[in-house]
């Protein structure tokens, strides 16, 4: 008798369903083509429902940072330094919260499956021993997180040393009899964030950096920044919580222990010293307002932020992207950007429950687009996005199971369309990155000559009839305030908002905009298609999108004018609010 198989990674050739189980989606990387219907197998899913998400996003969280300030004391000895437990907190919990939470994840992965077959026979192939990864940084660490395939092999193969059932057999292997299997190959680096020289940290250090679409003019507001008062700053305080250990299995921490200690990159161990030393050579000013992203993945540009607010500056981040105020979880912006004195918006002031003080303002890179659509074709763009099916941090996006149903109904959304609107559709697949999961060759498989969009999307947006979204995120937002006609579908299961931004999204359902599925979003496209300029110039629409604007992605020809305001009133200690539906926008 053939024993039963449980895959952990790549599933080899001889796979089969009535006899193997594979543990996730991952498995079928580079052989989609080679099984089919393996997209409806019964995988198990850990967080497939929004509520278990949003309260395991919150218990991570607070368990990474309890973590992070206990480890102040190591960090201070490593460095001999003496800085402050939430200094080395600020500065560890990006790659802390992500630890914690891809492991968690992976951990009640497990647990799922062990629920389902822990009484039966299975033989599960794991390695043997960890190995030496290449992690120099923070961006290193989470492309093997969320692209490698071998690294997902390894975090399965350490969860399962420590709870695997009595009945499995355990065959430890080493890297090479594993790569002989078919582990994938290393994906590209996806997130990266370029180290600034020098002189360009000197510049950032002036005071207003970063910021897009600002070059012209950021010299002003740097010469603003530095005549304006300096007050002392605010910002969120943290307490270590020993509790949150108890809502975790013992087990599990001995696993998180052994990932961290193996995964702790190069620039938060042996390379930090000199970095350190580089960065606190820099001229920091206690009570000065400081304009910058603050929350690089890159080490140097990040010590520069947590150094600034150990010294007294009042750091203020800002908005670079559609998910902030809209998403019902988002653990990195919540840990490491709205912490400090003051965050700026594209025009919310509430995110969930989470800290921050939020200040709304004119976005000067949407200002830049605005009302920028000139129809020169008749071109119907399908956009997609970015598919992670790995192990990672807890975002308000679909699971690693969800996201095989989000690339499959893309095809009823174009099996619905009609004829004509069908012979204008072109199909935009991530460009980024070349995601593990296939999107464009996808959906070419199944659907023959269709056209995939190439170059610039927002360039192409611009002159097109009608753009069809079907995730929330930034490029919405760049449609939204370049008055392109946009119609929208996603399942709210799987983009789960928070409820502050949820009012302004129902006005766009209310509007036909937004729809819950791509054949009502299709049904909607063919109504529309003859006259889209007359449906979307209509008054429900107009006033449904500049509602939205308010609230999502404020522009202003004069946006500078705004800020200058809103800079001297955080200077000056005045709190800045605008009233609902401030004509900021068209």
């Amino acid at each position: 008798m053939i024993a039963r198989r449980l895959f952990l990674s790549r599933v080899e050739t001889d796979f089969n369903p009535a006899r193997d189980v594979a543990a996730g989606p991952w498995c079928f990387v580079e052989s989609e083509e080679d099984f089919d219907g393996w997209e409806d197998f019964p995988f198990t899913d850990a967080f497939a429902d929004t509520q278990d998400l949003i309260t395991a996003d919150a218990v991570t969280r607070r368990l990474a940072n309890h973590i992070a300030l206990s480890w102040a004391d190591k960090m201070n000895a490593k460095t001999k330094r003496n800085y402050s437990s939430k200094m080395w907190r600020d500065f560890l919990i990006l790659w802390m919260v992500a630890a914690v939470q891809s492991t968690w994840r992976c951990y009640r992965n497990i647990e799922l499956l062990i629920k389902r077959h822990g009484e039966e026979h299975f033989h599960v192939r794991i390695l043997e021993s960890n190995p030496n990864w290449p992690i120099n940084n923070l961006s290193d660490f989470m492309r093997l997180l969320t692209l490698d395939g071998y690294f997902t092999f390894w975090m399965n193969s350490l969860t399962l040393r420590y709870i695997a059932p009595k009945k499995w057999t355990l065959e430890p292997v080493e890297y090479e009899t594993s790569h002989a299997i078919g582990m994938p190959k290393q994906s590209s680096n996806f997130y990266k964030t370029e180290r600034r020289n020098r002189i360009s940290a000197f510049i950032g250090r002036l005071g207003f950096d970063h910021v897009q679409g600002t070059r012209l003019i950021r010299l002003f507001f740097v010469l603003l920044i530095n005549v304006l008062p300096r007050l002392p700053a605010v910002g969120k305080k943290f307490i270590s919580e020993d509790h949150v250990l108890e809502e975790f299995p013992g087990a599990y921490f001995s696993i998180l222990d052994e990932f961290l200690e193996s995964t702790l990159p190069l620039s938060f161990g042996d390379g930090l010293l000199s970095t350190l030393s580089e960065a606190e050579s820099l001229k920091f000013y206690p009570g000065r307002l400081t304009v910058t992203h603050a929350g690089s993945v890159d080490a140097y540009n990040h010590l520069i932020t947590v150094l600034a607010v150990e010294n007294g500056e009042r750091v203020v981040g800002f908005q670079h992207g559609g998910w902030y105020g809209v998403a019902g979880s988002g653990a990195w912006a919540c840990e490491s950007e709205y912490i400090y004195h003051a965050f700026i918006t594209w025009g919310w002031t509430k995110q969930a429950d989470y800290f921050g003080n939020m200040i709304p303002l004119p976005s000067p890179m949407l200002s830049k687009i605005r009302n920028t659509h000139s129809p020169r074709n008749d071109r119907l763009i399908f956009v997609g996005t970015r598919m992670i099916i790995q192990n990672d941090r807890f975002d308000a996006r679909p699971s690693s199971v969800r996201w095989l149903n989000y690339r499959k109904i893309k095809l009823n959304f174009v099996n619905t369309l009609h004829v004509e609107p069908r012979k204008a559709l072109y199909y935009r697949p991530y460009h980024r990155r070349e995601p593990p999961l296939e999107d464009g060759s996808y959906m070419r498989r199944h659907i023959p000559n269709l056209p995939i969009l190439e170059g610039s999307l927002h360039k192409q947006a611009t002159a097109c009839r009608l753009v069809v979204m079907d995730h929330p995120g930034t490029t919405l937002h760049l449609l939204m305030a370049s008055n392109i006609p946009t119609v929208c579908y996603w399942d709210p299961k799987d983009w789960p908002l928070c409820s502050q931004a949820n009012v302004q999204f129902e006005l766009l359902r209310k509007a036909n905009i937004l729809f819950d599925n791509p054949e009502a979003a299709a049904a909607h496209v063919n109504v529309i298609w003859s006259n889209v300029q007359d449906w979307w110039n209509g008054s429900q629409i107009c006033d449904a999108r500049r509602e939205w604007l308010a609230y999502h992605a404020r522009t202003s020809s004069i946006w500078w004018w705004y800020w200058v305001g809103g800079i001297w009133r955080l200077a000056t200690g005045r709190e800045l609010k605008y009233k609902r539906g401030q004509n900021l926008t068209p």
